[in-house]
């Protein structure tokens, strides 16, 4: 939502007190200051204050929940899978055009080389990016935004909205930075979750069966 999207990669600590920047990608951490700089920023500005006038125009007379509701409808429904799928989209071209990058495994279970900036590669690493992650990233930010934007709508004037919300990003910034360089991951977190409590359920479903038959 922000454009504090620069964040989320911590240096190790240096045996002296220093810190030991080798481990640190910081291509990444650039890739994701221009996204956020350049245009999320800008691009939340505006969103703000046309929200407001739009739901002001369209509400004359509504209350003030009314109006944070419609705000909350907007932005969860419009703004955010656009930004995701933008960010999604901007880390995974950027992925494909490093000098080392790779695409996604073949059938044969050996990495083809993806990177050289191929418009084919791009295109496809988008596609794969957005179809493993949008979803289930998705209903991650919306459970963390939902409380952190209806305070925002409710308690912030609109000239403090994207700052407040910018100070908020620095959660969401670190766990999209993790997402952009852990593609999948988060969707096969879910399926192993949901498959645990299946076979839970499963176990607790047949359990009971077998007391009521003995009963």
């Amino acid at each position: 939502h922000g454009h504090g999207h620069g964040h989320g990669q911590p240096g190790r600590g240096h045996g002296h007190g220093g810190v030991d920047v080798r481990g640190y990608d910081f291509r990444r951490t650039g890739v994701n200051g221009i996204y956020g700089g350049v245009f999320l920023g800008p691009l939340g500005h505006f969103w703000y204050y046309a929200l407001d006038t739009t739901v002001n125009r369209a509400l004359p007379g509504g209350t003030a929940a009314r109006k944070i509701g419609a705000k909350l409808a907007a932005d969860l429904g419009l703004f955010g899978p656009f930004h995701l799928a933008a960010f999604l989209a901007w880390t995974a071209a950027a992925s494909a055009t490093h000098p080392r990058a790779t695409i996604s495994a073949g059938a044969d279970g050996e990495e083809h080389g993806g990177g050289g900036g191929g418009g084919g590669g791009i295109w496809a690493a988008v596609k794969t990016s957005i179809g493993k992650d949008f979803t289930s990233a998705l209903l991650v930010d919306t459970f963390y935004w939902l409380p952190v934007q209806a305070f925002n709508f409710a308690v912030m004037p609109v000239s403090k909205q994207l700052l407040f919300m910018n100070a908020a990003c620095v959660v969401d910034a670190a766990f999209l930075s993790w997402l952009g360089s852990h593609s999948g991951a988060l969707g096969s977190l879910w399926k192993e979750l949901l498959g645990t409590t299946r076979k839970e359920t499963g176990a607790g479903a047949q359990i009971e069966k077998e007391g009521i038959k003995r009963s």
